[in-house]
């Protein structure tokens, strides 16, 4: 019980340093929206290009497998985020700034992928990414209400140098680390499963990228969804604060609900309460119906994403290679994202992004349930 608890908070750590920016992404964007006088289509596709870094990362990771030694790639990946934060300070163009996001996810999709993996491992997958998300959320809730002062006093340099602080956080955890996934995962493979074992955590994945896909068309743009509805900036930053709160009950929720509540029944919810709020903040939403639209839309998302990464593990029977794989789905899915939702918002208006990403959201819980022929079972 007790190296499970150390297992969580490393693999916490791991994740929040990665998920350092995308966590805050709406109200960074809105930074770079205004400091860098970038357009729309623009800021998604700096989104986008440090999200493909994470992808990318993340993918390496998962072919790499045991193969990697996880404090070296620790250290490693740290060392580049912290840079890439720096070298993202003296940027002199648009196109420099998107090369440096760029690198910054390569070493972040890093952290990420060997902090999940940490997670699945422990006995109680569902609460470990529970709590996780719970303490990335509390992060992003304070960065993301903080950020605007943040701006007027230190700027957006000061505001990458406190990132490249936080970046350098997990070294100082390597000596806490396993060397790597072969230390804390029994000799298990996939080609080892039955073919329904397999099958199931084939439709996780699949539920995983449909998931953050529409995580990805939405997350960056929301900020600008309530700007361009003509809502006070701060009333925006205070409203998508709020909904970093109600993400980390749903966290939490999930955290205590697990064992408690058939995974079916939240799933369900989850899926409903992720497409409402998009349907609701269609068309011209005052501040009062964004802020509860986006506060349910958070809590419902941050239920989902411990839930599904949950689902994947237990799928893939704590196998580190289904988590990394899962990961990796995530980050390709929220690299992607925001590449289909900008030429959407540049040409055609946010409705389109909010309809699309509806789409796919309503598309989970239906995979979720898919039966392998007649034999098969549902994930949940």
């Amino acid at each position: 019980m007790a190296k499970d608890r150390a297992t969580i908070v490393a693999g916490i750590i791991l994740v929040i340093a990665g998920m350092q920016v995308f966590i805050i992404q709406p109200g960074f964007i809105a930074i770079l929206h205004s400091v860098l006088r970038l357009t729309d289509a623009w800021a998604g596709y700096v989104a986008s290009a440090e999200m493909f870094g994470l992808a990318a990362s993340t993918i390496f990771v998962a072919l790499l497998g045991r193969r990697l030694p996880w404090r070296t790639a620790v250290g490693v990946a740290a060392a580049v985020l912290a840079g890439a934060n720096l070298a993202s300070t003296l940027a002199p163009s648009p196109t420099a700034f998107l090369l440096t996001r760029a690198a910054a996810g390569l070493g972040a999709g890093v952290l990420v992928s060997v902090g999940y993996s940490m997670l699945g491992q422990v006995r109680h997958p569902d609460r470990a990414f529970g709590y996780g998300i719970m303490a990335l959320l509390s992060y992003g809730a304070a960065g993301i209400y903080l950020l605007p002062g943040l701006r007027d006093m230190i700027g957006l340099t000061g505001i990458l140098f406190l990132l490249a602080a936080l970046a350098v956080l997990p070294v100082l955890l390597l000596p806490f680390l396993p060397v790597g996934s072969a230390a804390s995962v029994p000799d298990s493979d996939d080609d080892r499963h039955a073919g329904d074992n397999r099958f199931a955590a084939n439709m996780a994945l699949v539920a995983v990228t449909l998931f953050f896909l529409g995580q990805g068309v939405v997350w960056a743009y929301l900020s600008l969804i309530g700007t361009a509805a003509g809502i006070a900036e701060q009333d925006v930053a205070s409203g998508l604060a709020l909904s970093q709160v109600s993400g980390i009950l749903g966290a939490l929720g999930m955290a205590w609900l697990s064992g408690r509540v058939p995974q079916r029944a939240l799933l369900l919810g989850g899926t409903v309460a992720s497409v409402v709020p998009l349907l609701a903040m269609m068309g011209h939403p005052g501040a009062l119906r964004y802020g509860l639209s986006v506060i349910v839309f958070n809590g419902a998302a941050n239920l989902m994403t411990p839930l599904l990464m949950a689902l994947a593990a237990v799928a893939g029977k704590g196998n580190a290679a289904v988590i990394q794989r899962a990961a990796a789905l995530q980050m390709i899915g929220l690299a992607v994202g925001p590449i289909l939702s900008a030429p959407l918002a540049q040409y055609s208006g946010f409705t389109p992004v909010m309809m699309l990403a509806a789409l796919l959201f309503a598309c989970v819980y239906p995979i979720t349930q898919w039966r392998r022929h007649r034999r098969g079972t549902p994930l949940a």
